[in-house]
């Protein structure tokens, strides 16, 4: 007997979890990157200009390999 699977609820499902881990380990990632010390209440203006080039940057990089991933699935 052959299972059969609703690929748009699995699709769906794993476009969920991807975007939850990815956001939490940029997120991760740029805050270890950019913040200095954990005592201030307030960032300091070379942390903000870090961590907004961070997350752009993952954001623009996130992009490119979805398009990528994209193209190579296309072209199987």
């Amino acid at each position: 007997m052959e299972k059969q699977y609703n690929l748009s609820v699995i699709a769906s499902d794993l476009k969920k979890t991807f975007t939850h881990d990815l956001a939490a380990s940029t997120l991760l990632k740029c805050t270890q990157s950019c913040f200095l010390s954990l005592k201030e209440d307030t960032l300091l203006p070379t942390e903000e200009r870090c961590l907004r080039n961070c997350f752009v940057k993952s954001a623009n990089f996130n992009d490119y390999m979805e398009n990528e991933m994209r193209y190579t699935l296309r072209n199987m």
